[in-house]
Order: structure tokens, then sequence, then C-alpha cells
């Protein structure tokens, strides 16, 4: 009767034992962050670069708060840039995004008010020291953790941040310093 009674505990904490991940919550992926993260942020024009970050956390945590497009030194200006919705909407425009005049950006606020989260499609123009005019259209995404999806990027590896940016080559060697939804 003692070994019985040794095997009915054993089996009972056996049994109780859960296994944890089946208990959390599955990972949620808002529909607005379809697609985000998708493209290469380096963009040709004439005989530069334009380097579009395919994601933005407008938080202010002061990183990564601003879309904020950039030239290489063979690039005079971006201009004439619209950002759009997933549906294709205008949310904001800015006249002069690099070049000589007072660089414009965007904070993900339309109206003062309304923060804009998801894919961004973003249409502008770069001229290069040539006078080569280019249009580019890129795709952005602005990324916020909320109450509503505290969502998972599905391809976030693939997203690129200004922090990232080596200026002088373009490419993206360095960390984000983004520390998603914590």
């Amino acid at each position: 009767m003692k070994n019985s009674g040794y095997l009915l505990v054993t089996l009972l904490l056996i049994a109780s034992c859960v296994d944890k991940k089946k208990d959390q919550a599955p990972l949620v992926t808002d529909p607005v962050y379809t697609n985000a993260c998708c493209c290469d942020p380096t963009y040709p024009a004439g005989s530069g670069l334009v380097f579009i970050p395919t994601m933005f956390t407008p938080n202010g945590d002061g990183v990564n708060d601003l879309l904020h497009l950039l030239g290489n030194q063979q690039i005079k200006y971006i201009y004439d840039v619209e950002i759009r919705n997933a549906t294709n909407a205008l949310l904001y425009t800015i006249d002069t995004a690099f070049g000589n005049a007072a660089p414009g950006n965007w904070n993900g606020i339309i109206n003062g008010v309304v923060f804009h989260k998801g894919v961004l499609n973003i249409q502008c123009k770069a001229i290069d020291n040539n006078n080569t005019i280019t249009q580019i259209s890129a795709q952005s995404c602005a990324y916020s953790c909320d109450s509503v999806s505290n969502a998972a990027v599905p391809n976030i590896l693939n997203c690129k941040f200004e922090s990232m940016l080596d200026p002088a080559t373009l490419g993206t060697p360095y960390a984000s310093g983004e520390s998603f939804c914590q």
C-alpha cells in the first residue's frame, strides 16, 4: 500500500505540470503591420542613394521617433514627399525632406491629435549633384505598442531604422536601439 501511494502522488505531480508555452496568449499580428519591412531601405537616385527607413517608432523615447529621409553626398535634395496609408489616402506631405533647406520629417501625428500606425506608402523625388531627378516609391511603417494589439511585426528582422544607418555607405550595420513593447 505504501508503494501505491507513492505512485499516485507521482502521477498527480506529473499530471499537474503544465506546458507554460501553451498557457501563454498566442503571438498576435495586427493586420496594419502586414507586409511591414518588406523592402530594401536604399534607393538609387541618379548618381546617389536615398535611405528611407522601413520602420519608425513615434513614441517619444528619442530613438527612431521620426520618419526621416536621407541622401548620401551625391544627393542635393529629397522633396515633394507624400506619405500615404495602406489604402493610399494622403496623410502628410513634406516640401523638402533633405538638402540645404531645413529638412522635414514626420512624427506620425496627423492634425495634431491622431497617431497613425501601420504600413505607409511614400512617394518622393530626389535630385542628385548632376541635376538628375528620380521619382522614388517606397514603403515604411509607423509602429506603436498599444493595448489593442501589442502586436508582433511578422518581418521584424528585416526592419531598418534610421539609428542603424551608417551615413557614409547608407548601409545598416548597427543595432536599432529599439526595445519593443517591454
